[in-house]
């Protein structure tokens, strides 16, 4: 399964950036936030079924999840984001 990151927004902001996962089955968004649970990021459930996520090795982070992904046969869009 394909996931696609979008690039990370300026690392100079006074504000952290969030990565946002993006299931295209809505069904297992809660497996993915309890795996990411389990590899001690944070992660939330938003009231538009994304997962927001932060975790200080981001690099692996990213690799956590596209693995999960193909493992689970699931296409994840990841995006950054800052918080308002």
């Amino acid at each position: 399964m394909r996931t696609e990151l979008s690039p990370r927004p300026d690392s100079t902001s006074s504000s952290p950036a969030f990565l946002c996962l993006s299931l295209a089955d809505g069904d297992r968004v809660v497996a993915l936030r309890d795996y990411l649970l389990r590899l001690g990021a944070s992660a939330e459930i938003r009231a538009d079924l994304t997962i927001r996520t932060t975790w200080e090795a981001e690099d692996d982070l990213t690799t956590f999840v596209h693995s999960w992904a193909e493992t689970n046969g699931v296409q994840v869009e990841l995006r950054w984001e800052h918080p308002l």
